[in-house]
């Protein structure tokens, strides 16, 4: 073997180490920065071992409609009874008192986690007209429930927009566009009489929920707090009681439509949030 040969093959013996060599680390396919950059840990859901997955946020969705349902069979069993007019006073009362509670929840959770995410503010910003125009239902018709429940309402919806405002604004075009349908649904109300109630309020309520509905599925509901709506849905269900009774079909109609899209945002939330981090679904109530 010549020297050349010789020096060549000790070289490749010194400096070629083995694929096997504990000092090479083994040497991966290259990928692309695109893919690497879109690399997410894996993380584990915190939903219960036991559960369909299928079947998440069907509780808390379920219990409005639960609860609205209890109201129609008591409405039902007391209906015609001499503690009817008891029994729905009573079911107003109620119904007020839950009323004023129900935007707290959303308003605490604001200010606890510092964020509205998947909170809609169109949705709030009518809800605050709404409540307005509650007020204005109840002057109307002298109905002393509504006066006071709308009236003490009013605050905490005021401190939910004030959140939302300062965790990712409310659009100047929404909130024009929403204090002219609402602005026009007072003057439907004032000239159209019962009718006109029945087309501002079924209006506004189809308005709310489906703003609400398309904030929860657009983005990750962290802010949203299902607390609000299952209690929204348990002062509808004393309101249904209480209207029926007292054969108010309006209040009753827009019950019945607030405690369906109360489920329905819900159950959306819920599913959305299901397949998160458990650093985000802690969060969830």
């Amino acid at each position: 073997m010549s020297s050349i040969h010789r020096q060549s093959s000790l070289l490749h013996r010194s400096h070629t180490p083995s694929p096997a060599s504990a000092e090479v680390p083994e040497l991966h396919s290259p990928t692309p920065f695109s893919s690497a950059h879109n690399i997410r840990p894996a993380t584990t859901s915190r939903l219960e071992v036991g559960a369909d997955r299928h079947f998440v946020g069907l509780g808390p969705a379920a219990l409005g409609p639960v609860i609205a349902l209890a109201a129609v069979v008591i409405t039902i069993l007391v209906s015609g009874r001499a503690a009817e007019p008891s029994i729905a006073s009573s079911a107003g009362i109620l119904a007020a008192l839950i009323t004023i509670v129900f935007p707290w929840p959303q308003l605490v959770r604001g200010i606890r986690l510092r964020t509205a995410e998947g909170v809609s503010g169109s949705s709030w910003l009518m809800l605050f007209f709404a409540m307005s125009s509650w007020a204005l239902y109840g002057i109307e018709h002298s109905d002393r429930y509504q006066q006071v429940s709308a009236a003490l309402t009013l605050p905490a919806v005021c401190g939910v927009l004030f959140i939302i405002h300062r965790s990712h604004g409310i659009s100047a075009t929404h909130a024009g566009l929403t204090v002219t349908a609402l602005g026009l649904g007072v003057a439907t109300v004032a000239l159209g009489g019962e009718i006109g109630s029945a087309i501002v309020v079924i209006g506004t309520c189809l308005l709310i929920g489906s703003t609400a509905l398309a904030s929860v599925m657009s983005s990750i509901p962290v802010g949203f707090s299902s607390a609000t709506l299952n209690i929204s849905s348990l002062a509808q269900a004393a309101w249904l009681l209480h209207s029926c009774l007292f054969g108010k079909w309006i209040v009753a109609t827009h019950a019945i439509l607030v405690i369906v899209f109360n489920a329905v945002v819900i159950f959306a939330a819920q599913r959305r949030l299901q397949h998160q981090p458990p650093r985000i679904l802690t969060l969830v109530n």
